[in-house]
């Protein structure tokens, strides 16, 4: 009884906290200036004026960050996949969602460190609507017919390393190529969308930034970004943060053992033995030789950033959530809070696209079947 007592309190308590603190409205910073492209598209982003409610139970950041990874359902998709020539003679590995006829948005997606195409938080982005992984958003009626591809970077899932050049945070000459061929395809009959994933976030946010308004997409969305490398690095090597740190170097290693006849023709590593760079004391060891020596950095840089000077960012900051985990109700393991943001932020761009460009994409495809219609 005393035992019932105590438990039925505690519930309580939380239930209260819950209800209390946990809640937020998330952050959200663009450019007020009247008539911006922030301002008009933040009006049609309700998500950005909602409480975040995570999961209750699972309102910590670390087990937002777990359950993400292992607790999410991975959907069966059925996928195409590209073999894409580089310049330098590289290849990459484009991954297709088999889409239904004309669809209307073509979504690039970019994964994080050492992910693919098999990535929980990726199979959740929606997909053609007759995949499963789709049924909560056609459900909300917000996602018809979408085709999305994965890019993946230089040696990351089944994708080989053809030449002994690895991929980093700052690496956009591969993304400028493959964004340029897709835009080339499939730009005229549909929006074209990126999704940066962590890592990915990075490389979208600088190809965003070098190539400005002649970037081949229509918007993009970046998820978890580590914005400031630096600080990152210092949070993961302190306290349980050091898992994390674990995991990746154990990861990279993965890469290492994989590619080790291409990567040792690299001038750092043609010395080294596999086993030197396996038994490297720490990831940031490791990305000294995999990142900033081979691609001639003086050292690691610090990004800077500029939002609200920027009429085209509108950047959002959750109280609580994980990396590439926003959980939330109690069948937190099919959608998450970044789905439906993905969802809505390419719903809104439509309402804001210029009409040139809408005209343009409508005398191709059938007008019947556009998102717009169902707004």
């Amino acid at each position: 009884m005393a035992l019932e007592v105590v438990l039925g309190l505690a519930v309580a308590i939380y239930a209260l906290y819950y209800l209390c603190f946990v809640g937020k409205e998330p952050e959200v910073y663009h450019c007020s200036r009247e008539g911006s492209v922030a301002a008009r598209l933040a009006r049609d982003l309700p998500i950005l004026k909602e409480k975040f409610w995570p999961t209750p139970g699972l309102d910590n950041t670390h087990l937002q960050t777990l359950l993400g990874v292992v607790g999410r359902r991975r959907v069966d998709i059925e996928f195409e996949t590209e073999c894409f020539p580089l310049a330098d003679g590289g290849e990459l590995y484009l991954d297709w969602t088999v889409a239904a006829k004309d669809p209307m948005v073509t979504c690039v997606i970019l994964h994080g460190t050492q992910g693919s195409s098999r990535s929980r938080y990726i199979r959740h982005v929606p997909s053609p609507p007759h995949d499963s992984i789709n049924r909560q958003f056609l459900r909300k009626g917000v996602a018809q017919n979408w085709r999305c591809v994965v890019l993946h970077q230089r040696g990351c899932g089944a994708s080989p390393l053809r030449v002994p050049k690895t991929f980093h945070a700052g690496l956009t000459a591969d993304t400028k190529e493959v964004m340029d061929a897709i835009y080339r395809r499939h730009g005229a009959t549909s929006q074209v969308i990126a999704v940066g994933f962590s890592l990915g976030a990075n490389i979208l946010a600088k190809y965003l930034g070098e190539e400005g308004s002649r970037a081949k997409v229509d918007g993009a969305v970046l998820l978890s970004n580590p914005w400031d490398f630096c600080s990152v690095g210092e949070q993961l090597s302190q306290g349980s943060s050091r898992l994390y740190c674990r995991l990746l170097q154990y990861e990279m290693n993965g890469y290492v053992r994989r590619h080790w006849d291409q990567l040792r023709q690299i001038e750092c590593l043609s010395k080294k033995q596999l086993d030197d760079i396996l038994s490297l004391p720490s990831l940031f060891d490791l990305d000294m030789y995999l990142a900033v020596l081979p691609h001639g950095f003086a050292d690691r840089s610090v990004p800077v950033r500029v939002v609200e000077d920027n009429e085209n960012i509108i950047f959002g900051l959750t109280d609580r959530g994980g990396h590439l985990a926003w959980l939330e109700g109690w069948d937190f393991w099919e959608e998450a809070w970044m789905d439906r943001a993905v969802v809505q932020f390419s719903k809104a761009l439509w309402s804001q696209m210029p009409k040139r460009r809408l005209q343009k994409i409508h005398t191709i495809t059938d007008p019947t079947t556009s998102p717009l219609r169902h707004a």
